[in-house]
């Protein structure tokens, strides 16, 4: 598997880590991971929440959907870049339970510093939804 490095442009050496591709370049010596694509969200999704405000953010377009929600490509008024929000799917934002573990996990992503974990930068309701 042939891959080009994001920071040089190389040609990078490749090892199949379960579903996970690392990678190493040959010219700059990086290393980083290729991520499985993430499969399109059925055309029938929920999207009212594109153009809505989530905290000091601004949803834009859907990107994903995992199983507790979609992902949305947001801009962060406050810092002027692109993010990513996910909320919580609405349907399960009306059991309490899941929402409340759908906060927690959040609160428990932002204690982590790693690569490979997104940084969470904020959370909250929006549409009484968790985001």
């Amino acid at each position: 598997m042939s891959n080009h490095c994001p920071r040089c442009n190389a040609n990078s050496e490749s090892a199949r880590i379960g579903a996970l591709v690392s990678l190493k370049c040959a010219g700059c010596g990086a290393a980083y991971l290729l991520l499985p694509r993430v499969p399109e969200a059925p055309a029938d999704w929920d999207e009212r929440f594109v153009g809505l405000r989530c905290g000091n953010c601004h949803l834009v377009s859907r990107v994903a959907v995992e199983d507790d929600g979609p992902v949305y490509e947001a801009l962060h008024f406050g810092l002027n870049q692109p993010v990513h929000v996910k909320v919580l799917a609405p349907d399960l934002a009306e059991d309490p339970q899941m929402a409340q573990r759908f906060i927690r996990q959040a609160q428990l992503a932002a204690r982590i510093a790693h690569p490979l974990v997104p940084r969470v930068l904020d959370i909250g309701p929006t549409e009484d939804v968790p985001y």
